[in-house]
Protein backbone atom coordinates (compact mmCIF):
# COMPACT_ATOMS: atom_id res chain seq x y z
CA UNK A 1 0.00 0.00 0.00
CA UNK A 2 1.40 3.44 -0.88
CA UNK A 3 0.86 4.73 2.67
CA UNK A 4 2.98 2.06 4.33
CA UNK A 5 5.66 1.40 1.69
CA UNK A 6 7.92 3.96 3.36
CA UNK A 7 7.82 2.00 6.64
CA UNK A 8 8.06 -1.67 5.56
CA UNK A 9 10.70 -3.59 3.62
CA UNK A 10 9.04 -5.58 0.85
CA UNK A 11 11.15 -8.72 1.38
CA UNK A 12 10.10 -8.89 5.03
CA UNK A 13 6.45 -8.43 4.08
CA UNK A 14 6.82 -11.34 1.65
CA UNK A 15 8.18 -13.48 4.48
CA UNK A 16 5.05 -12.73 6.51
CA UNK A 17 2.85 -13.75 3.57
CA UNK A 18 4.78 -17.01 3.14
CA UNK A 19 5.06 -18.14 6.76
CA UNK A 20 1.76 -17.05 8.35
CA UNK A 21 -1.46 -19.02 7.97
CA UNK A 22 -4.56 -17.71 6.23
CA UNK A 23 -6.40 -16.75 9.44
CA UNK A 24 -3.43 -14.71 10.70
CA UNK A 25 -3.08 -12.92 7.36
CA UNK A 26 -6.81 -12.12 7.23
CA UNK A 27 -6.71 -10.66 10.75
CA UNK A 28 -3.60 -8.62 9.84
CA UNK A 29 -5.29 -7.30 6.68
CA UNK A 30 -8.45 -6.32 8.57
CA UNK A 31 -6.45 -4.52 11.28
CA UNK A 32 -4.37 -2.65 8.70
CA UNK A 33 -7.47 -1.64 6.77
CA UNK A 34 -9.07 -0.26 9.94
CA UNK A 35 -5.90 1.75 10.73
CA UNK A 36 -5.61 3.11 7.18
CA UNK A 37 -9.25 4.22 7.21
CA UNK A 38 -8.24 6.43 10.11
CA UNK A 39 -5.26 7.76 8.09
CA UNK A 40 -2.93 6.07 10.56
CA UNK A 41 -0.18 4.80 8.26
CA UNK A 42 2.32 4.41 11.08
CA UNK A 43 -0.16 2.31 13.06
CA UNK A 44 -0.70 0.04 10.05
CA UNK A 45 3.06 -0.28 9.59
CA UNK A 46 3.44 -1.14 13.30
CA UNK A 47 1.03 -4.06 12.82
CA UNK A 48 3.25 -5.39 9.99
CA UNK A 49 6.36 -4.95 12.16
CA UNK A 50 4.69 -7.00 14.93
CA UNK A 51 3.96 -9.78 12.44
CA UNK A 52 7.60 -9.68 11.28
CA UNK A 53 8.82 -9.92 14.89
CA UNK A 54 6.54 -12.95 15.46
CA UNK A 55 8.66 -14.77 12.84
CA UNK A 56 11.83 -14.02 14.78
CA UNK A 57 12.95 -11.27 12.40
CA UNK A 58 13.94 -7.72 13.16
CA UNK A 59 11.73 -5.20 11.31
CA UNK A 60 13.61 -2.91 8.93
CA UNK A 61 12.57 0.47 7.57
CA UNK A 62 13.48 1.48 3.98
CA UNK A 63 16.12 4.26 4.04
CA UNK A 64 15.89 7.32 1.78
CA UNK A 65 19.10 6.26 0.08
CA UNK A 66 17.53 2.90 -0.87
CA UNK A 67 14.54 4.68 -2.38
CA UNK A 68 16.74 7.14 -4.25
CA UNK A 69 18.90 4.31 -5.48
CA UNK A 70 15.90 2.38 -6.68
CA UNK A 71 14.66 5.52 -8.46
CA UNK A 72 18.00 6.07 -10.17
CA UNK A 73 18.63 2.44 -11.09
CA UNK A 74 17.22 2.79 -14.59
CA UNK A 75 19.19 5.96 -15.44
CA UNK A 76 21.31 5.18 -18.58
CA UNK A 77 23.97 7.70 -17.74
CA UNK A 78 24.66 6.17 -14.27
CA UNK A 79 24.39 2.51 -15.32
CA UNK A 80 27.61 0.58 -14.68
CA UNK A 81 28.38 -2.45 -16.75
CA UNK A 82 28.22 -5.65 -14.65
CA UNK A 83 31.25 -7.95 -14.85
CA UNK A 84 30.74 -11.67 -15.57
CA UNK A 85 31.99 -12.57 -12.11
CA UNK A 86 29.59 -10.13 -10.43
CA UNK A 87 26.73 -11.35 -12.59
CA UNK A 88 27.47 -14.99 -11.70
CA UNK A 89 27.70 -14.10 -8.03
CA UNK A 90 24.40 -12.20 -8.22
CA UNK A 91 22.62 -15.10 -9.96
CA UNK A 92 23.97 -17.54 -7.42
CA UNK A 93 22.71 -15.40 -4.55
CA UNK A 94 19.32 -14.99 -6.23
CA UNK A 95 19.05 -18.76 -6.69
CA UNK A 96 19.96 -19.38 -3.04
CA UNK A 97 17.45 -16.75 -1.95
CA UNK A 98 14.78 -18.36 -4.15
CA UNK A 99 15.56 -21.78 -2.66
CA UNK A 100 15.30 -20.37 0.88
CA UNK A 101 12.04 -18.64 -0.01
CA UNK A 102 10.62 -21.85 -1.52
CA UNK A 103 11.76 -23.84 1.50
CA UNK A 104 10.09 -21.40 3.89
CA UNK A 105 6.92 -21.50 1.79
CA UNK A 106 6.83 -25.29 1.92
CA UNK A 107 7.48 -25.29 5.66
CA UNK A 108 4.66 -22.76 6.13
CA UNK A 109 2.33 -24.95 4.07
CA UNK A 110 3.38 -27.99 6.09
CA UNK A 111 2.69 -26.21 9.39
CA UNK A 112 -0.64 -25.05 8.06
CA UNK A 113 -1.59 -28.58 6.97
CA UNK A 114 -0.51 -30.02 10.34
CA UNK A 115 -2.52 -27.37 12.20
CA UNK A 116 -5.61 -28.09 10.10
CA UNK A 117 -5.18 -31.83 10.60
CA UNK A 118 -4.79 -31.36 14.34
CA UNK A 119 -7.85 -29.12 14.41
CA UNK A 120 -9.86 -31.71 12.49
CA UNK A 121 -8.65 -34.49 14.78
CA UNK A 122 -9.62 -32.47 17.86
CA UNK A 123 -13.07 -31.76 16.43
CA UNK A 124 -13.58 -35.46 15.70
CA UNK A 125 -12.43 -36.37 19.20
CA UNK A 126 -14.80 -33.88 20.80
CA UNK A 127 -17.66 -35.12 18.63
CA UNK A 128 -16.91 -38.71 19.65
CA UNK A 129 -16.81 -37.74 23.34
CA UNK A 130 -20.09 -35.86 23.02
CA UNK A 131 -21.69 -38.86 21.32
CA UNK A 132 -20.42 -41.20 24.04
CA UNK A 133 -21.71 -38.93 26.81
CA UNK A 134 -25.06 -38.66 25.07
CA UNK A 135 -25.20 -42.45 24.81
CA UNK A 136 -24.39 -42.82 28.52
CA UNK A 137 -27.08 -40.28 29.45
CA UNK A 138 -29.66 -42.07 27.34
CA UNK A 139 -28.76 -45.45 28.87
CA UNK A 140 -28.91 -43.98 32.38
CA UNK A 141 -32.28 -42.44 31.63
CA UNK A 142 -33.60 -45.80 30.43
CA UNK A 143 -32.33 -47.50 33.59
CA UNK A 144 -33.92 -44.87 35.81
CA UNK A 145 -37.22 -45.12 33.96
CA UNK A 146 -37.16 -48.92 34.23
CA UNK A 147 -36.38 -48.71 37.94
CA UNK A 148 -39.16 -46.21 38.52
CA UNK A 149 -41.63 -48.42 36.65
CA UNK A 150 -40.60 -51.48 38.66
CA UNK A 151 -40.92 -49.53 41.88
CA UNK A 152 -44.39 -48.31 40.92
CA UNK A 153 -45.56 -51.85 40.11
CA UNK A 154 -44.13 -53.15 43.38
CA UNK A 155 -45.93 -50.42 45.30
CA UNK A 156 -49.20 -51.24 43.55
CA UNK A 157 -48.74 -54.92 44.37
CA UNK A 158 -48.11 -54.19 48.04
CA UNK A 159 -51.16 -51.94 48.16
CA UNK A 160 -53.35 -54.67 46.69
CA UNK A 161 -52.00 -57.24 49.13
CA UNK A 162 -52.52 -54.89 52.05
CA UNK A 163 -56.09 -54.16 51.02
CA UNK A 164 -56.79 -57.88 50.72
CA UNK A 165 -55.34 -58.60 54.15
CA UNK A 166 -57.29 -55.75 55.71
CA UNK A 167 -60.50 -57.06 54.20
CA UNK A 168 -59.82 -60.60 55.43
CA UNK A 169 -58.94 -59.32 58.87
CA UNK A 170 -62.12 -57.26 59.04
CA UNK A 171 -64.25 -60.21 57.96
CA UNK A 172 -62.62 -62.52 60.50
CA UNK A 173 -63.06 -59.97 63.26
CA UNK A 174 -66.76 -59.57 62.43
CA UNK A 175 -67.23 -63.33 62.50
CA UNK A 176 -65.46 -63.62 65.85
CA UNK A 177 -67.51 -60.80 67.33
CA UNK A 178 -70.76 -62.39 66.10
CA UNK A 179 -69.75 -65.71 67.60
CA UNK A 180 -68.83 -64.08 70.87
CA UNK A 181 -72.16 -62.30 71.11
CA UNK A 182 -74.01 -65.56 70.49
CA UNK A 183 -72.04 -67.32 73.20
CA UNK A 184 -72.75 -64.52 75.65
CA UNK A 185 -76.48 -64.77 74.97
CA UNK A 186 -76.43 -68.53 75.54
CA UNK A 187 -74.47 -68.08 78.75
CA UNK A 188 -76.91 -65.49 80.05
CA UNK A 189 -79.82 -67.89 79.59
CA UNK A 190 -78.19 -70.56 81.74
CA UNK A 191 -77.38 -68.41 84.76
CA UNK A 192 -79.56 -66.58 87.14
CA UNK A 193 -79.62 -62.84 86.75
CA UNK A 194 -78.40 -62.16 90.30
CA UNK A 195 -75.49 -64.60 90.18
CA UNK A 196 -74.47 -63.40 86.74
CA UNK A 197 -74.40 -59.79 87.91
CA UNK A 198 -72.42 -60.70 91.02
CA UNK A 199 -69.89 -62.68 89.03
CA UNK A 200 -69.62 -59.94 86.46
CA UNK A 201 -68.94 -57.26 89.07
CA UNK A 202 -66.36 -59.39 90.81
CA UNK A 203 -64.63 -60.20 87.58
CA UNK A 204 -64.68 -56.58 86.53
CA UNK A 205 -63.14 -55.45 89.78
CA UNK A 206 -60.41 -58.04 89.51
CA UNK A 207 -59.79 -57.16 85.89
CA UNK A 208 -59.47 -53.50 86.68
CA UNK A 209 -57.06 -54.26 89.48
CA UNK A 210 -55.00 -56.51 87.24
CA UNK A 211 -55.09 -53.98 84.43
CA UNK A 212 -53.94 -51.21 86.77
CA UNK A 213 -51.04 -53.31 88.01
CA UNK A 214 -50.17 -54.42 84.50
CA UNK A 215 -50.18 -50.84 83.21
CA UNK A 216 -48.09 -49.69 86.17
CA UNK A 217 -45.52 -52.39 85.48
CA UNK A 218 -45.51 -51.65 81.77
CA UNK A 219 -44.86 -47.99 82.49
CA UNK A 220 -42.06 -48.76 84.97
CA UNK A 221 -40.41 -51.22 82.57
CA UNK A 222 -40.72 -48.66 79.79
CA UNK A 223 -39.00 -45.96 81.85
CA UNK A 224 -36.22 -48.31 82.94
CA UNK A 225 -35.58 -49.42 79.39
CA UNK A 226 -35.37 -45.90 78.02
CA UNK A 227 -33.36 -44.58 80.98
CA UNK A 228 -30.76 -47.32 80.46
CA UNK A 229 -30.40 -46.08 76.87
CA UNK A 230 -30.04 -42.38 77.72
CA UNK A 231 -27.53 -43.16 80.50
CA UNK A 232 -25.28 -44.71 77.84
CA UNK A 233 -25.80 -41.90 75.30
CA UNK A 234 -23.72 -38.73 75.28
CA UNK A 235 -25.48 -35.38 74.68
CA UNK A 236 -23.55 -34.96 71.42
CA UNK A 237 -24.88 -38.32 70.22
CA UNK A 238 -28.43 -37.21 71.05
CA UNK A 239 -27.93 -34.04 68.99
CA UNK A 240 -26.49 -36.07 66.12
CA UNK A 241 -29.48 -38.41 66.29
CA UNK A 242 -31.85 -35.46 66.10
CA UNK A 243 -29.94 -33.93 63.19
CA UNK A 244 -29.99 -37.23 61.29
CA UNK A 245 -33.77 -37.53 61.79
CA UNK A 246 -34.29 -33.97 60.53
CA UNK A 247 -32.13 -34.68 57.50
CA UNK A 248 -34.35 -37.59 56.41
CA UNK A 249 -37.76 -36.36 57.62
CA UNK A 250 -39.12 -33.36 55.68
CA UNK A 251 -42.35 -33.34 57.74
CA UNK A 252 -40.36 -32.89 60.96
CA UNK A 253 -38.32 -30.06 59.44
CA UNK A 254 -41.49 -28.38 58.24
CA UNK A 255 -43.27 -28.77 61.59
CA UNK A 256 -40.33 -27.21 63.45
CA UNK A 257 -40.45 -24.35 60.95
CA UNK A 258 -44.17 -23.84 61.74
CA UNK A 259 -43.43 -23.99 65.47
CA UNK A 260 -40.84 -21.21 65.11
CA UNK A 261 -43.56 -19.00 63.63
CA UNK A 262 -46.22 -19.94 66.21
CA UNK A 263 -47.16 -17.73 69.16
CA UNK A 264 -47.05 -20.08 72.16
CA UNK A 265 -46.21 -19.66 75.81
CA UNK A 266 -42.91 -21.04 77.03
CA UNK A 267 -44.60 -24.07 78.59
CA UNK A 268 -46.67 -24.74 75.48
CA UNK A 269 -43.56 -24.41 73.31
CA UNK A 270 -41.71 -26.97 75.44
CA UNK A 271 -44.57 -29.48 75.35
CA UNK A 272 -45.22 -29.05 71.63
CA UNK A 273 -41.51 -29.30 70.78
CA UNK A 274 -41.12 -32.51 72.78
CA UNK A 275 -44.25 -33.96 71.17
CA UNK A 276 -42.86 -33.30 67.68
CA UNK A 277 -39.44 -34.86 68.37
CA UNK A 278 -40.62 -37.69 70.64
CA UNK A 279 -40.57 -40.16 67.75
CA UNK A 280 -36.94 -39.48 66.79
CA UNK A 281 -35.87 -42.58 68.76
CA UNK A 282 -37.02 -44.50 71.89
CA UNK A 283 -34.99 -42.30 74.21
CA UNK A 284 -36.77 -39.06 73.20
CA UNK A 285 -40.04 -40.38 74.60
CA UNK A 286 -38.59 -39.59 78.05
CA UNK A 287 -39.00 -35.87 77.31
CA UNK A 288 -42.81 -36.18 77.46
CA UNK A 289 -44.78 -35.40 80.61
CA UNK A 290 -45.83 -38.56 82.54
CA UNK A 291 -49.49 -39.62 82.18
CA UNK A 292 -51.74 -38.29 84.93
CA UNK A 293 -53.97 -41.39 85.09
CA UNK A 294 -51.15 -43.75 86.10
CA UNK A 295 -49.86 -44.17 89.64
CA UNK A 296 -46.56 -42.31 90.11
CA UNK A 297 -43.35 -44.30 89.88
CA UNK A 298 -41.37 -45.21 92.95
CA UNK A 299 -39.24 -42.25 94.09
CA UNK A 300 -35.78 -43.20 92.77
CA UNK A 301 -37.13 -44.13 89.35
CA UNK A 302 -39.33 -41.05 89.28
CA UNK A 303 -36.31 -38.82 90.03
CA UNK A 304 -34.27 -40.44 87.27
CA UNK A 305 -37.09 -39.98 84.78
CA UNK A 306 -37.56 -36.36 85.80
CA UNK A 307 -33.83 -35.67 85.39
CA UNK A 308 -33.80 -37.29 81.96
CA UNK A 309 -36.89 -35.35 80.89
CA UNK A 310 -35.29 -32.05 81.89
CA UNK A 311 -32.04 -33.00 80.12
CA UNK A 312 -33.86 -33.74 76.87
CA UNK A 313 -36.02 -30.63 77.07
CA UNK A 314 -33.00 -28.38 77.72
CA UNK A 315 -31.04 -29.98 74.88
CA UNK A 316 -33.81 -29.83 72.28
CA UNK A 317 -34.82 -26.29 73.25
CA UNK A 318 -31.27 -25.05 72.71
CA UNK A 319 -31.09 -26.93 69.41
CA UNK A 320 -34.44 -25.43 68.39
CA UNK A 321 -33.44 -21.87 69.32
CA UNK A 322 -30.20 -22.23 67.32
CA UNK A 323 -32.08 -23.10 64.13
CA UNK A 324 -31.79 -20.29 61.55
CA UNK A 325 -34.68 -18.02 60.66
CA UNK A 326 -36.87 -19.45 57.93
CA UNK A 327 -35.81 -22.99 58.82
CA UNK A 328 -38.14 -25.62 57.34
CA UNK A 329 -40.03 -23.11 55.16
CA UNK A 330 -39.35 -25.26 52.08
CA UNK A 331 -40.84 -28.35 53.78
CA UNK A 332 -44.20 -27.03 55.06
CA UNK A 333 -46.09 -29.04 52.43
CA UNK A 334 -44.72 -32.26 53.96
CA UNK A 335 -46.12 -31.47 57.44
CA UNK A 336 -48.80 -33.96 58.50
CA UNK A 337 -52.22 -32.95 59.79
CA UNK A 338 -51.24 -34.32 63.20
CA UNK A 339 -48.05 -32.20 63.37
CA UNK A 340 -49.87 -29.11 62.15
CA UNK A 341 -52.67 -29.69 64.67
CA UNK A 342 -50.12 -29.95 67.48
CA UNK A 343 -48.51 -26.63 66.53
CA UNK A 344 -51.95 -24.98 66.27
CA UNK A 345 -53.03 -26.36 69.66
CA UNK A 346 -55.80 -28.59 68.30
CA UNK A 347 -54.67 -31.72 70.17
CA UNK A 348 -53.61 -32.70 73.66
CA UNK A 349 -49.84 -33.01 74.11
CA UNK A 350 -48.55 -36.50 73.62
CA UNK A 351 -47.99 -38.66 76.73
CA UNK A 352 -47.14 -42.30 77.36
CA UNK A 353 -50.05 -44.68 76.63
CA UNK A 354 -50.63 -48.38 77.09
CA UNK A 355 -51.71 -48.69 73.48
CA UNK A 356 -48.48 -47.28 72.10
CA UNK A 357 -46.33 -49.39 74.42
CA UNK A 358 -48.27 -52.51 73.50
CA UNK A 359 -47.93 -51.76 69.79
CA UNK A 360 -44.21 -51.19 70.27
CA UNK A 361 -43.71 -54.53 72.03
CA UNK A 362 -45.80 -56.38 69.45
CA UNK A 363 -43.79 -54.76 66.67
CA UNK A 364 -40.62 -56.12 68.23
CA UNK A 365 -42.06 -59.61 68.36
CA UNK A 366 -43.00 -59.29 64.69
CA UNK A 367 -39.47 -58.27 63.76
CA UNK A 368 -40.44 -54.72 62.79
CA UNK A 369 -38.10 -51.81 63.52
CA UNK A 370 -38.84 -50.25 66.91
CA UNK A 371 -39.06 -46.76 65.36
CA UNK A 372 -42.02 -47.90 63.26
CA UNK A 373 -44.11 -48.43 66.39
CA UNK A 374 -43.57 -44.82 67.42
CA UNK A 375 -44.17 -43.19 64.04
CA UNK A 376 -47.96 -42.77 64.58
CA UNK A 377 -48.52 -41.26 68.03
CA UNK A 378 -51.75 -41.86 69.89
CA UNK A 379 -54.09 -42.29 66.91
CA UNK A 380 -54.12 -38.59 66.12
CA UNK A 381 -54.93 -37.48 69.67
CA UNK A 382 -58.33 -35.96 70.33
CA UNK A 383 -58.69 -32.17 69.86
CA UNK A 384 -58.36 -30.00 72.95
Amino acid sequence: HPLVKDFVVLDQLNEVCLQCDVDTLEKLADSMEAALKKKNAEGAAKLVHQAIESLGLKPLTPSPEDEEASTEEGSPEDEVEETPEARAQRLKEEQEQAKKTELRRKEAEKRKAEAEAKKKEEAERQAAEAAEKRKIREEQKKKEEAAAEAKRKQAEKKEREKAKKDEEKKKKQEEQEALKREQQREEAKKKAIEQAEKDRLAALAQEEQNATERVQKMFSDDRLERLDIIDKTAPAALVAELEAKLEEDASLRGSLGLLKQASLSEEQLHDCLMTLVSSVSPVWHLGLEPPKDIKPLESSLRNRAKKARQQLRTLVLKFFNDLPGGYGSDDTKAVTDYQKGMVEGLYEWRVWTVEERTAELEARKGGQPQAAAEEQPAAEAAPT
